[in-house]
This record gives structure tokens, C-alpha cells and sequence, in this order.
């Protein structure tokens, strides 16, 4: 029995995964989006130290901010409004009175997002590195785990949207707002040595906030303040995440 659950597990995976990557537009924005963004930051803002970001390239932080912003869109849209769209179709509930166990349907929406999140972040780090210079001051191994731990604690948060909205143009919407929202108030895109003060509280209430440190601690010069609280942050999110998705999801 644990063999033929394992059998239908990787069938389910590898089956969302094909679907996944034969979408042209999961292609463009999980993957082609992003590297344009790097080379048209990096052709605006050069390779030039800059004395206000403690003597670090714009690309310096712009490149690990970038993989955040992959990891929450990626979550959020091709794992999360997919579930809702594949929950109103009724595939989900299909799946659910198959012989196949819940577990195995949830492991297959995870690994596929997960990949694509892996995938994202390495296209990133190679385009900055091999057309900018843009190398890690700290070991690949920390950046890959750092990426690992953001991407699980927003996929846990994808579903916990999967689990609170019920419709695909709900979830568009909603992803598409909090995607928004983090962005600007994450240091992702502005960093927070030039946001205004009034701002900065806000930016203690949003994940990507702490997803863009861990990687930034990880890919530069680590923080005053270190790399703890982002990651006790980030574990605390996928805790809850997990937590409320088990009492709060639905496959119908």
C-alpha cells in the first residue's frame, strides 16, 4: 500500500508539473519576467556603489528582493489561485473520493510550485551574476536554504488563501493585492534605508519584509541585527499557515 501511494504521488506530481510549465504565461512571468527586470535595473542603475546603501550596487539588493517577490507571486498565483480554480472545477473533490490519500494531493500542488520557485531564483542569481557580476558574499548553500524556507512558509500561506476564498476572480484579486501591497512595503523594490519612517512600521507587519533579509543576509553582508528573527518569522508563518490551512480547508 505505501508503495502504490507513493506510485500515485509522483503520477500526480509529474502531471502538474507538465501542466505547469506548457503555460507560456507561467513561463514569462515565474521566469522571462523576472531576468528582464534584472537587466533593466541593473542597465538604469549601473554597477556603481552607492554611498546611501552602505556602499552596495542597487542590484546588490534588488537582485535577492526580486527572488522574493518570485517566491510570493509564484505562490500565491500559480499554487494558490490554481488550487481555487482546480477546487471550482470540481477536480479537487474528483480527487478527493479517489483511492489516492490527501496527502498525496497536496504533496503534488507543492513540489511543482516549489521547483518553479528553485528554478525562478536560480535564473535570478545566474543573470545577475554572469551579465552584472552580482556574486554572494555568503555560501550558495545558505541562499538555497534561505529560498527553501521562504518558499515553504508562502506556499503554506497560498493555501491558507485557497482555504478563506472561494472563488478564482476572488483569489485573483486578492493575490494580486497582497502581491501589490508586499512589494512596496517589503524593501523589495524601495529599499527601507530611503522609506520614509511613517512607513517602516508597516513594513514590520509583511512576510516579505523578512523573506527579503533572510535572502539579502544571506546573499551580502549579513545584518546588524542578524538573520534570526527573519527566520523565526518565516517558521512562524509557515506554522500558522499550516495550522489554520488543516482547520480551515475545503475540497468543495
Amino acid at each position: 500500500m505505501p508503495g502504490r501511494y507513493l506510485r500515485a504521488t509522483a503520477a500526480l506530481t509529474w502531471a502538474q508539473t507538465k501542466l505547469m510549465f506548457r503555460e507560456w504565461a507561467t513561463v514569462f512571468w515565474s521566469l522571462l519576467f523576472p531576468v528582464l527586470m534584472v537587466v533593466v535595473f541593473g542597465e538604469i542603475y549601473g554597477s556603481k556603489p552607492r554611498p546611501e546603501f552602505g556602499g552596495l550596487r542597487v542590484l546588490d539588493l534588488f537582485v535577492p528582493g526580486l527572488v522574493g517577490i518570485g517566491v510570493a507571486s509564484t505562490a500565491f498565483y500559480q499554487v494558490g489561485v490554481g488550487l481555487v480554480n482546480l477546487r471550482e472545477r470540481q477536480v479537487l473533490r474528483r480527487l478527493r473520493v479517489s483511492p489516492v490519500p490527501a496527502w498525496s494531493i497536496v504533496v503534488s500542488q507543492i513540489i511543482p510550485g516549489y521547483l518553479m520557485i528553485l528554478l525562478m531564483a536560480a535564473v535570478v542569481f545566474a543573470t545577475g551574476r554572469l551579465v552584472y557580476g552580482i556574486a554572494p558574499t555568503g555560501p550558495w548553500l545558505s541562499i538555497f536554504g534561505a529560498t527553501t524556507i521562504g518558499a515553504l512558509s508562502f506556499l503554506a500561506l497560498a493555501f491558507l488563501l485557497v482555504s478563506v476564498v472561494r472563488s478564482s476572480g476572488t483569489a485573483n484579486a486578492v493575490a494580486t493585492g497582497l502581491n501589490m501591497f508586499m512589494m512596496v512595503f517589503s524593501g523589495a523594490i524601495v529599499p527601507l534605508a530611503v522609506m520614509p519612517e511613517r512607513f517602516k512600521l508597516i513594513t514590520r507587519f509583511v512576510p516579505l519584509t523578512y523573506l527579503v533579509d533572510l535572502l539579502r543576509g544571506t546573499f551580502g553582508p549579513r545584518p546588524a541585527g542578524g538573520l534570526w528573527t527573519p527566520l523565526w518569522v518565516l517558521l512562524a508563518c509557515l506554522v500558522a499557515g499550516v495550522a489554520l490551512t488543516s482547520l480551515l480547508f475545503k475540497w468543495d
